[in-house]
């Protein structure tokens, strides 16, 4: 009779156990080739640059992450790919990530569940002479939710970084040029009973700032010219290829994708002191849990339970 009871609360709990699978999915991923910058004045004078890339992936509270750096100070770069880290790919995930594996593996791939980031910086202009190019991927799954164990989440997310401090006499002008190939997808599909939530985002950002780190150039590339915000009486004209990398995608099924060509122009500095810094980062999240009824219930049958064994307990 006991077994009884739990059975009927975990049935009531989790859903009729022959139905459809349930899925949330969410991957992001960016690639940027043929990065380009030219600064044309006769007192340009670059000071110092950095390079940064991280990745992480957290499966229901355990998370695997790297980290590395180099740069003009301290740690060299590389020559090819210039600074690379390994695939953060959290305990209990299948399928595994391989090292420098940046494409999607796509919705019902995971055996169960996953969370798998990585991030490379190829190429760069700066080190090998050869047009800067990144990559990174962030991708996240659960498949039927674990039997309903608890909350089955991921968090996840790959990042790129440059920063270069130059010096600039009065007149200079900068020139940046890039191309970018975006694609990011999500996916919901929840058994009776069952709450879930996913997002995928994209997001990309150009800082030019002076000495005493005061914005003077923001640029978030959204796939429409004229977006640049241009301070400090500096004329600033950019050119985009019609694809937003500052997008986001949740909570539904859908997909965002495409490749474009990016130019930014920054002109009328005056002579001192610059630091360019660019970003890009790609993470997801998906969760799938009981909705709060199903975990009463749940309850409520185990409590029943619990009363059964009481009363065939003997008094004394």
């Amino acid at each position: 009779m006991k077994r009884k009871i739990l059975a009927a609360a975990v049935v009531t709990a989790l859903g009729v156990s022959g139905q459809a699978a349930a899925q949330v999915y969410a991957g992001s991923k960016l690639w940027i080739d043929d990065f380009t910058l030219a600064i044309s004045n006769a007192g340009f004078n670059l000071q110092s640059f950095t390079f940064n890339v991280e990745d992480s992936a957290t499966l229901d509270g355990a998370t695997d992450a790297h980290a590395d750096g180099c740069g003009s100070i301290g740690t060299p770069c590389g020559a090819a790919p210039v600074l690379t880290i390994a695939a953060a790919n959290a305990p209990g995930s299948t399928p595994v990530r391989a090292d420098n594996d940046y494409n999607l593996f796509g919705t019902g791939s995971a055996t169960l569940k996953m969370a798998n980031s990585n991030a490379e910086i190829s190429t760069a202009q700066l080190i090998n002479g050869t047009p800067t190019s990144t990559k990174q991927v962030a991708e996240a799954e659960i498949m039927d939710p674990d039997q309903g164990q608890g909350q089955a989440s991921t968090n996840i997310q790959s990042n790129t970084t440059f920063e270069l401090t130059f010096t600039l006499g009065a007149g200079g002008v900068l020139d940046l040029n890039f191309t970018a190939d975006a694609f990011m997808e999500t996916l919901v599909a929840l058994l009776p009973g069952w709450v879930g939530s996913v997002q995928a985002n994209m997001n990309t950002s150009f800082t030019l700032s002076d000495a005493n780190n005061n914005p003077l150039v923001i640029w978030n590339p959204n796939g429409i010219d004229g977006d640049v915000i241009c301070l400090g009486g500096l004329t600033c004209t950019d050119t985009e290829g019609g694809l937003g990398l500052n997008h986001n995608l949740g909570n539904a099924t859908g997909t965002f994708n495409g490749s474009g060509d990016y130019a930014l122009n920054v002109q009328g500095f005056a002579a001192g002191e610059y630091k360019l810094a660019l970003s890009a980062l790609t993470s997801v999240n998906v969760v799938q849990v009981p909705e709060p009824a199903i975990v009463l219930l749940f309850g409520t049958g185990l409590l029943g339970m619990g009363m059964f064994q009481r009363k065939r307990t003997p008094t004394t």
